[in-house]
């Protein structure tokens, strides 16, 4: 099973001096824009990662899709590209998977089953 990855253009030039929700329609991406997004697999925790399968992609495709070659984890690197000029900083993820689905993590819980929430009330997972 495939996973995918999307996203919604930003314009630097149209955005410039407003403040844009991360959560917020995308905007008509500038010209020369792409987001490269970089798959990588391990079977285990304490493997090394694999070799990046490496995408490129233009609007109008807002996607990009990776199939895992079995049970493991998954990371994925995704950076824009405009005028030839990379994102300073890509977005990096990493999740396990099962059947070529991410696993939910299930809450943390002690030893007497009672869940850990902080002082915000924020509860942890177990990953």
């Amino acid at each position: 099973m495939a996973l995918t990855l999307s996203w919604v253009p930003r314009n630097r030039d149209l955005q410039a001096d407003l403040l844009v929700d991360h959560f917020a329609a995308g905007t008509t991406a500038p010209a020369g824009w792409a987001v490269v997004v970089e798959w990588r697999f391990r079977a285990t925790s304490g493997d090394p990662w694999g070799a990046p399968t490496i995408q490129t992609v233009a609007p109008p495709a807002l996607s990009a899709e990776y199939t895992p070659t079995g049970d493991g984890f998954v990371q994925v690197t995704c950076y824009a590209i405009e005028g030839g000029l990379a994102s300073w900083q890509g977005y990096v993820a990493e999740f396990a998977v099962s059947g070529g689905v991410p696993i939910t993590p299930e809450p943390y819980v002690d030893e007497a089953a009672q869940g850990y929430v902080d002082l915000l009330g924020n509860q942890y997972e177990d990953r």
